[in-house]
């Protein structure tokens, strides 16, 4: 059976390659992961504490990197996922906006 897992989080991590994002800034993350449950279901919070952890650590340049490293890493520690749509949007980066990426993939190929 298919079942899709929502996540929805706010967190602070480096992201960018201007002088001013050279520090943790305000992101959101949205994730829809759709998953074959068969006998074993995904962790929801186990998923949400890799993705901000992968975030926080690793200082990616741009969001799109962080998108695909992060899409690359799920479906190859979580091999029944079957498609990911997530999204990541900087808050505080520029005032009375909210910018950012979203990545839609399937089966491990990314679109």
């Amino acid at each position: 059976m298919l079942f899709t897992l929502l996540i929805e989080s706010k967190l602070k991590a480096i992201i960018g390659i201007l002088e001013s994002e050279t520090k943790p800034q305000g992101l959101s993350l949205k994730a829809k992961i759709k998953y074959e449950y068969e006998e074993r279901y995904l962790d929801y919070a186990s998923l949400l504490e890799y993705i901000e952890s992968r975030l926080k650590t690793k200082g990616y340049s741009l969001v799109e990197e962080a998108l695909l490293d992060i899409s690359k890493q799920l479906f190859i520690k979580y091999p029944e996922i079957k498609s990911l749509d997530i999204s990541l949007v900087k808050l505080e980066i520029i005032e009375g906006a909210k910018v950012g990426a979203r990545l839609k993939s399937k089966s491990g190929k990314l679109s």
